[in-house]
């Protein structure tokens, strides 16, 4: 019963958008019937009677109609704190897997090649990939995924923290990663990374590797072709969906071509605008933007910063009630600064011509810094 629970839980939070509507409806929908029932027998009126049955009825409909494979994602840490923490380096990032998934040896060596071919062609495929092309970033191969027994002895063996967060890594050279859903966590001054790929990985980097997080923007990209792993069924569908990229149609060189924004992070690692909302939240890193408008001196520091949150926003990283907070904050210090009115009252229409704030904030700020000023002529 507990188990079943944190199932319908888990899926509720985080499944996908049709797992948490019928979990949700469902959920409301017994609520409905509850509160309609006590009302029935508190005031004796059969509507309320009448009203309970309905959404108990719509109730059952539900749990019957929709599908219960929500998995449970746990963790261990009963010995965590009493055991060192392993760290791996780059260049031996892909030596660190389970050995109890390593292939077993076939005995029977009189296996004719027909059926040896039929029996694996997965396998001598992947093997004849990796030998072309070693340098080249993979993306990451699912056989049949992982269960949620599976990712809990993962995490087990792997020390994943209760501060982990997943996020979808979009490719990285260093680390020979393509396409790949990972959990990342810090602990001890230390930035980790589990790589959810055929067999588990776990990288580890200093926490300042990840100080910074710079902004790469408009990255060629095919909606079909990409992230194979999150298609289907399962735990690492059900999971990582929500953390795809956030594709866009522009045009480049007269023609109509469709690209994402990533966000990069310890050195390569390009993730995706949804997981760097995950990693803003664990680590705050510097947001880094490197474009025209950052170079520029036309525009002040005042306007860079709102124009970085902008950006985040834009992206989704950032919610608009953030965004509210934090412009706010910047324009009352730039009316507050020591700038000329003239110079003020041109930054502000450079935020509003940009599109970073409304002409109403405009107009707050504008009598906000004249009262100001009078304040302490």
């Amino acid at each position: 019963m507990k188990r079943k629970i944190s199932l319908i839980i888990n899926g509720m939070f985080y499944g996908d958008s049709y797992t948490k509507k019928m979990l949700w409806s469902s959920f409301l929908l017994g609520v409905f019937s509850v509160t309609s029932l006590i009302c029935a027998a508190a005031f004796f009126q059969w509507y309320f009677l009448a009203a309970a049955l309905v959404f108990a009825g719509g109730d059952a409909f539900l749990i019957k109609s929709m599908d219960m494979g929500v998995a449970e994602v746990e963790e261990d840490e009963e010995t965590e704190e009493n055991e060192p923490e392993e760290e791996l380096k780059p260049d031996t990032a892909r030596s660190e897997t389970p050995k109890s998934k390593e292939p077993k040896k076939k005995n029977d060596k009189t296996l004719n090649k027909e059926d040896s071919a039929k029996n694996t062609p997965v396998k001598a495929k992947a093997v004849n990939e990796e030998s072309s092309s070693k340098k080249k970033p993979q993306p990451a191969e699912f056989s049949e995924g992982y269960s949620d027994s599976e990712l809990k002895q993962v995490f087990h063996k792997y020390k994943v923290k209760k501060n982990h967060r997943p996020i979808l890594i979009d490719s990285s050279v260093k680390y020979k990663i393509k396409e790949c859903p990972a959990y990342a966590w810090t602990s001890r001054g230390q930035f980790f990374l589990l790589l959810l790929e055929d067999e588990p990985r776990r990288i580890s980097m200093g926490i300042e590797a990840v100080t910074r997080m710079r902004y790469i923007k408009e990255v060629p990209a095919n909606q079909r072709k990409e992230y194979d792993c999150l298609v289907g069924q399962g735990l690492i569908p059900l999971v990582f969906n929500e953390y795809r990229p956030v594709y866009q149609s522009v045009i480049k060189n007269k023609r109509q071509a469709e690209v994402k924004n990533l966000y990069e992070i310890g050195g390569d690692i390009r993730i995706t605008a949804p997981s760097a909302k995950e990693i803003l939240l664990l680590v705050q890193p510097e947001f880094i933007i490197e474009d025209e408008i950052m170079k520029s001196d036309e525009f002040n520091q005042y306007f860079k910063q709102i124009y970085k949150y902008k950006v985040l926003l834009s992206d989704g990283v950032m919610s608009m009630k953030d965004y509210q907070v934090k412009i706010r904050s910047i324009l009352e210090k730039m009316a507050e600064a020591p700038i000329t009115p003239t110079t003020f009252r041109q930054s502000l229409t450079d935020m509003v011509q940009r599109g970073l704030i409304s002409a109403e904030y405009a107009s707050f700020y504008t009598q906000y810094n004249r009262q100001y000023r009078e304040r302490h002529r």
